[in-house]
């Protein structure tokens, strides 16, 4: 990393008007990557405000300049350096390059070319036109197989950031080419595939996600950082049919998650994750919870049915009476089964942690923490039966501590935010 003094000599130099009128786009985009990149590593101070204030200027004269000498590792540098930077340019202007990138440069672009700039769109948020996306898939598709671990992670997490679900022939490709590449991948790229595989509603191959898992399992989930614990606990929860390696993961990641819960808890530490992790740890147990006690109800029905049907008197050859039925699954699941506790021991650390982050939450986040904890309650009702003491409930602290963060978001929360909280309040009988 250069020193201050020459970043800060740098950033005179890149604000020279008379350089500035000298250089081609292509130089201009070279000049705006470097930028980026010491910007990336600069100490916060008069460097690094130095280094934005230049990038300001070299994205000023890009927009002055025509597109004629703008190739396709011009248009990525472009493109990651404005995400990099956090920097979103004027609307036409991002439109005009976009149009540029999809008829001049697409099918030209080098595997890290497509990687940084599909990256690049998703870390700014901006959703490209169909034609576009398309053209950025099909030169995908072509290159595939020459793209790195790192490359074809971040193309799978854009997609599944911008919501961009890929063709059969891109999926056939990505399966092939991305298995060999998972043993050199980072956790949190490996985590960032098997995200975005169920982000994007993907059905992976058994062996692709054994190799993904199984790295992870290797590791140790100890080592994962807040957000990925959050992201792992999220993606095998939706996953289907994940198998042995991905049930191991889970188990681990869960116990993993109450432990460092219960640290938080009994050290009086610092919030082991942000509000925004939070929720979406305590729906994605909430969506566990729901499952095993499916589970486990369904068991208890196949092990009543015979029983039913005996006492019914089937098996020696005797008709039910009539007005006579079944009762095979109006028995609910015994209030001290065991299905679901150690989800429901985090759920209450959960909540726990929830309550002193509750005045940052958004409207989102308040959502996703009282309907996840109102649906944990009512399916364990259902499970152990209208009179029997559940394990988890909702104090009354917590939901006061919950309106009272509300109340200030009234003004920014959605109909549909309101339509859920006015629920949640009334299943929990406030």
């Amino acid at each position: 990393q250069p020193s201050t003094a020459w970043l800060s000599a740098f950033a005179s130099a890149m604000s020279c008007k008379r350089y500035m009128a000298e250089a081609n786009y292509r130089d201009l985009s070279s000049l705006l990557w470097a930028t980026a990149k010491f910007s990336a590593g600069a100490p916060a101070g008069a460097a690094a405000n130095s280094v934005h204030a230049a990038a300001g200027a070299l994205l000023q004269v890009c927009q002055d300049m025509s597109f004629s000498s703008c190739d396709a590792q011009a248009t990525s540098n472009t493109l990651w350096a404005l995400a990099t930077l956090g920097q979103r340019p004027p609307v036409q202007w991002l439109n005009q390059l976009l149009q540029h990138l999809e008829r001049s440069v697409a099918s030209s672009m080098q595997p890290q070319g497509l990687s940084n700039s599909l990256w690049a769109l998703a870390a700014l948020g901006v959703v490209p036109q169909r034609s576009c996306m398309a053209a950025l898939l099909s030169a995908v598709t072509t290159h595939m197989q020459k793209f790195d671990a790192q490359g074809i992670a971040n193309t799978v997490w854009a997609l599944a950031v911008l919501e961009q679900q890929p063709g059969d022939a891109w999926q056939a490709g990505f399966w092939r080419h991305s298995r060999p590449l998972l043993q050199h991948m980072t956790a949190q790229g490996l985590i960032n595939c098997l995200w975005s595989v169920v982000r994007l509603g993907l059905q992976p191959p058994q062996e692709w996600v054994v190799d993904v898992t199984r790295p992870l399992l290797l590791q140790g989930v100890e080592l994962l950082s807040s957000q990925g614990l959050h992201n792992v606990l999220w993606a095998l929860a939706r996953m289907n049919n994940g198998g042995t390696h991905a049930q191991n993961l889970l188990e681990q990641a869960l116990q993993r998650a109450v432990l460092v819960l219960e640290q938080q808890q009994t050290q009086d530490g610092a919030a082991a994750f942000t509000i925004y992790e939070l929720s979406g740890l305590l729906h994605t147990v909430s969506l566990l919870h729901g499952k095993q006690l499916a589970a486990a109800q369904q068991q208890q029905q196949s092990q009543q049915g015979p029983q039913a049907w005996q006492s019914a008197g089937v098996s020696r050859g005797r008709s039910l009476s009539p007005g006579r039925t079944e009762a095979r699954s109006s028995s609910p699941v015994r209030s001290d089964s065991t299905a679901g506790s150690n989800l429901l021991k985090l759920a209450q650390l959960l909540q726990a942690a929830a309550v002193p982050l509750l005045p940052s939450a958004g409207p989102a986040e308040l959502s996703i923490l009282f309907w996840s904890q109102v649906s944990m309650v009512n399916n364990a009702r259902q499970a152990y039966g209208p009179t029997a003491d559940l394990p988890l409930t909702i104090p009354r602290g917590w939901v006061d501590a919950w309106m009272a963060a509300s109340q200030g978001c009234f003004g920014s929360a959605s109909s549909r935010d309101l339509t859920q909280w006015l629920w949640c309040l009334a299943k929990r009988g406030v």
